[in-house]
């Protein structure tokens, strides 16, 4: 169903207009949007026909949300087939690297939409050691918690000594950033996130790839960093595991979007085209037609219609899909 802004999809207290939804599917759906408003009088959205009142003293959306990772390891150059998953410390240092990462669709899904992260702090509890530097890196290869090695992401192989790294698990550790052989995103040196010390804790501010991960990146990347010591830097940070009573924390300052004067709008131009009219066809023949959209400022992108592309975790998110979307897998 479509109820486009107006009379029966307004707010009471200007802006009528609080980029409030248009479109609705069947169903209840839990933290479709949110608003900011100030005052001593309730704010009313009046929406075909029915109205809901918020009150002044209704609970606010948080400020924050605080996460724990759900990955957590250490990998060494000196025993380069063990695993450490399960260790209390994530040691930095000269040959030794900690990797760690967060739940994804945790985190999209407790922000909500119409809310956005304004800042995302990476913060670990040091458990001993030195303070040497310390560079948080976008991972670009998925690893496991309980198979990553220095040498492999996965090594199926539980023994400290012995190691079966199954095809595509491999990978390069020895920093080098004058190539893409790692497996982690290198940062221009203004870009750089170094982790600050203070308080017993190094806080890593992860804000610019946090805004990548929860983009269209997050289905390329798995949403984890590596930390490494820089160059020349001294000593061996000790830090805290998620095994171990004082778990790292992901901590989001979220804020809300700007709401929009005027919803948005398209229009039909059948000048514009797409770069082929058609894409190979499925198993059964249908034929696969490609339309095109064009943005404001010129920017086109072309798509195949009534296709959409999800990404999943397991099968068993599939079938509410389908269901909701009357759809089938091509």
């Amino acid at each position: 169903m479509t109820i486009a802004i107006g009379s029966e999809n307004s707010f009471q207290t200007n802006p009528a207009n609080r980029g409030q939804p248009v479109s609705f599917l069947p169903g209840h759906l839990a933290s479709e949007f949110s608003v900011d408003f100030t005052g001593t009088t309730p704010m009313v959205w009046n929406l075909n026909g029915r109205t809901l009142a918020i009150a002044t003293s209704a609970t606010p959306c948080p400020n924050s949300i605080t996460t724990s990772l759900v990955q957590d390891t250490t990998v060494v150059l000196g025993t380069p087939a063990a695993n450490f998953g399960n260790a209390t410390t994530l040691t930095v240092g000269d040959g030794s690297d900690a990797f760690v990462q967060f739940d994804r669709d945790q985190v999209r899904r407790t922000i909500g939409a119409g809310r956005y992260v304004a800042k995302a702090s990476l913060i670990f509890t040091q458990a001993s050691g030195t303070q040497p530097k310390i560079d948080a890196l976008a991972m670009t290869k998925r690893w496991t918690e309980l198979g990553a090695t220095w040498n492999c992401a996965n090594d199926t192989d539980a023994s400290p000594s012995g190691q079966s790294c199954p095809p595509g698990n491999t990978w390069k550790l020895d920093r080098d950033d004058f190539t893409q052989k790692n497996p982690w995103l290198l940062h221009s040196a203004a870009r750089s996130v170094v982790g600050t010390y203070a308080g017993g804790k190094v806080t890593f501010d992860v804000t610019r790839d946090i805004w990548n991960l929860l983009g269209s990146e997050g289905f390329q990347h798995p949403a984890a960093w590596a930390l490494l010591k820089q160059t020349g830097s001294i000593g061996t940070a000790v830090l805290a595991s998620r095994e171990s009573g004082t778990a790292p924390q992901l901590v989001l300052t979220l804020a809300t979007r700007p709401q929009t004067a005027a919803p948005m709008s398209m229009s039909v131009d059948t000048a514009l085209k797409p770069a082929q009219a058609t894409v190979p066809p499925l198993a059964d023949g249908t034929t696969r037609t490609v339309a095109t959209l064009q943005g404001p400022h010129g920017p086109q992108a072309d798509f195949v219609e009534r296709e959409l592309l999800f990404n999943i975790t397991s099968d068993a998110e599939l079938p509410p899909i389908l269901a909701r979307w009357g759809g089938v897998v091509v």
